[in-house]
């Protein structure tokens, strides 16, 4: 196993470090090991896992994962409540199919409407009970799931 590898697997559970309770708690013994020690834990640093919080004391810290997508154009239609489909597309960064597709899959769940024009590409949607509507997403089956 790698020094970076072993170093995220251990540094959660070590909280407040240093590289002395480091290479204790990794069992480090040749100088060699401690160099290669101290290189990994600056690439560790420099991808943000794990943050200086004074010289020679370290800290791991948890990363949030970010929205998916389908999260992030829930997320968008309760907000605007009234959108378009590039108005979500947009927002959250999702292909107008991805989004055409989940714009279907909430209009036949019964979550939004299309106001007048029945066309995808300048059709107007609208949340049908916005103070109703959940926060999480609605779950969609297997053979509707975007990534």
């Amino acid at each position: 196993m790698k020094f970076a590898k072993k170093i995220r697997a251990i540094a959660p559970s070590l909280g407040e470090f240093t590289i002395h309770d480091l290479s204790e708690a990794l069992r480090i013994q040749t100088y060699r090991d401690k160099a290669q020690l101290k290189i990994s834990l600056k690439g560790i640093k420099r991808g943000g896992d794990i943050v200086t919080i004074r010289p020679g004391l370290f800290r791991f810290r948890q990363k949030e994962a970010p929205f998916s997508m389908v999260k992030s154009m829930w997320r968008t239609m309760l907000l605007k409540q009234r959108f378009t489909w590039q108005h979500i597309a947009r927002i959250s960064g999702a292909s107008k199919s991805h989004v055409h597709k989940y714009l279907r899959f909430l209009e036949d769940r019964g979550f939004i409407k299309n106001l007048g024009d029945r066309s995808y590409n300048s059709g107007i949607w609208e949340l049908i009970e916005p103070g109703k509507a959940p926060l999480e997403h609605p779950t969609l089956p297997k053979k509707w799931e975007i990534k």
